[in-house]
């Protein structure tokens, strides 16, 4: 994590799939969800077995959702105080 700040401090842009892969892991999403699904059912079969073979796509698609989401609210914050200071100073 220390690396990806200090890139970022120092102006360079990650490419986009380095950025989610980053974004992947930083959620926490997969702490969340495995338990969670595993504590839905008790028992393990073949089934839960074959769910868990594709679990970590779906934890990476709601990962990356959650990261893009959150990037286009904190996008539409700076917007918003861009905005209230153009006004600002409209006004003064």
């Amino acid at each position: 994590m220390k690396q990806w700040v200090q890139l970022l401090n120092g102006g360079h842009l990650a490419r986009a799939e380095v950025y989610l892969k980053n974004g992947i892991v930083s959620t926490g999403v997969h702490v969340v969800l495995i338990p969670a699904f595993l504590l839905l059912d008790h028992s393990i079969n073949m089934e839960t077995v074959a769910i868990m073979d594709n679990f970590p796509q779906i934890v990476h698609s709601v990962a990356k959702i959650l990261r893009l989401s959150d990037d286009l609210e904190g996008a539409i914050r700076v917007e918003m105080r861009r905005e209230l200071m153009d006004l600002t100073l409209i006004a003064t």
